[in-house]
Formats: C-alpha cells, sequence, structure tokens
C-alpha cells in the first residue's frame, strides 16, 4: 500500500511522495538529493522532519528552507536551520520501536494549522508594513 508524506522544498512549494513503506528511506534519498538522512525533531508533537544530513557541508550549500525551518525549535538552541527538501513524517511506535510513518489526521491538522497561521503572519506583515 502506498504511504503518502509531505515534502517541502527551498523554494516554499510543498509537494506529495508517495512510496511504499519499505521504500521510504530510498524515496527520501532520491527527493532530498542525499545518501544520509537526519530526522530532526519540530514543534509539533510525534512530528519530524526528514532531511539531507549533510546539506550544509555540500558545494554548493543546499538552499536555506524558511518553511521547512519554521517547524523547527533549534533556532532556540542557537542550531542552523534547515536546508534544502524537507520529507515531513510522523514518528510512530511500530512493532514496539520508534519509527517514521505518515501523518495521522490530527497530525496533519496541526501541520496545516501550522502552514495556514504563517500565511495569515505574512498576510498581516505584508498589510502593516503597505500601511506605513
Amino acid at each position: 500500500m502506498l504511504e503518502k508524506y509531505m515534502v517541502i522544498y527551498p523554494d516554499c512549494h510543498i509537494e506529495w511522495m508517495e512510496c511504499e513503506y519499505d521504500q521510504l528511506v530510498k524515496s527520501c534519498y532520491k527527493v532530498i538529493g542525499c545518501s544520509c538522512v537526519e530526522n530532526v525533531r519540530t514543534i509539533i508533537p510525534d512530528v519530524c522532519l526528514i532531511v539531507d544530513e549533510s546539506g550544509r557541508l555540500k558545494n554548493p550549500a543546499q538552499p536555506h528552507n524558511d518553511l521547512a525551518s519554521t517547524f523547527y525549535a533549534g533556532w532556540i538552541f542557537g542550531d542552523d536551520d534547515i536546508v534544502g527538501p524537507a520529507v515531513v513524517a510522523a514518528i510512530h511506535q511500530i512493532d514496539g520501536e520508534s519509527d517514521w510513518a505518515p501523518l495521522n489526521a490530527l497530525e496533519l491538522d496541526l501541520v496545516v494549522w501550522h502552514l495556514a497561521s504563517l500565511g495569515v503572519l505574512l498576510f498581516n506583515h505584508l498589510l502593516t508594513s503597505s500601511l506605513i
């Protein structure tokens, strides 16, 4: 059965990636363009970003992903933001171990709410800026 995962690209467009469960890592390598991925926790419980582990070290460096970075709380600790494409996944218990999984309905609602709130903030910023 095909599973769906959200992919956020550096140019802020979002697509859905479909793959079989046992092909998830290989599909992430392909869509992210790397050979080693890293799991990054987000501000949404049980939701993570799957990103290129060495994206910042590549020459040329992967482009900054502003949209994906809004999910990452690393800035609180002085960590770097997200670069390159990011796959949005859930972290669920599967056969007694933590593993990546598609977002369930609640997790998807929280991700969409987060994205929508960014749109509201951007709209308010643009509106305020144009009035000054």
